[in-house]
């Protein structure tokens, strides 16, 4: 657990405005029974993204694109990626 907590922890050091990090903080404080910081990283996740309903997959497709801005869009179709 503590390496858990260690890796969301450089997560956030590396984009504070990304919500996951903070969600999975607080599952993990909750799980070791340390509530108040899981309610403190519940409340974070919150103000980052008040709208935020658990849309995991559309969150990390916006960290990508924040930090690989240049990276080429490529189009899955059949299996196959096309350009």
């Amino acid at each position: 657990m503590k390496r858990r907590l260690t890796h969301l922890k450089t997560l956030i050091r590396r984009d504070n405005t990304f919500v996951l990090p903070y969600y999975g903080m607080a599952l993990a404080y909750n799980k070791l029974e340390r509530f108040g910081d899981a309610a403190e990283m519940m409340d974070r996740a919150i103000m980052i993204d008040p709208g935020y309903q658990g849309n995991r997959d559309k969150k990390v497709a916006d960290m990508n694109e924040r930090l690989y801005p240049q990276r080429e869009k490529k189009k899955r179709i059949c299996g196959i990626i096309w350009k």
